[in-house]
């Protein structure tokens, strides 16, 4: 690419970013910002695109995660605890594990039954 081309590559692309950053700082949807600002939609989101694409591209080596190794923790035994409801001489036990579902449907019914 030749030296005109590229400065107007580079003139065209802080325009883009001008135009997004006025969108983000002006508080509206992009929608209406857009109709305000006489830019057509889908022009703008094809805009930032291209400039998330470009980003991208420019910092790709930053970009690459580094592999760290994780300890490894050895996983302690999980005792099962259970729900004991103590109500007026009564006592229920909820097992570990009950679904939401029964543990609700046993309280409604303990809650008729009294």
């Amino acid at each position: 690419m030749d030296k005109i081309a590229t400065l107007k590559n580079k003139v065209k692309y802080a325009e883009w970013i001008t135009m997004v950053e006025d969108c983000r700082n002006s508080g509206l949807p992009v929608r209406v910002w857009c109709k305000e600002n006489f830019v057509g939609y889908k022009t703008y989101y094809y805009r930032l695109r291209k400039l998330r694409s470009m980003f991208i591209e420019e910092h790709k080596e930053d970009l690459i995660p580094e592999i760290a190794p994780l300890p490894v923790v050895p996983q302690q035994a999980i005792t099962s605890s259970n729900i004991t409801i103590h109500i007026d001489g009564l006592s229920i036990d909820i097992p570990d594990g009950a679904s939401e579902n029964t543990i609700i449907s046993l309280l409604r019914a303990v809650k008729t039954a009294w």
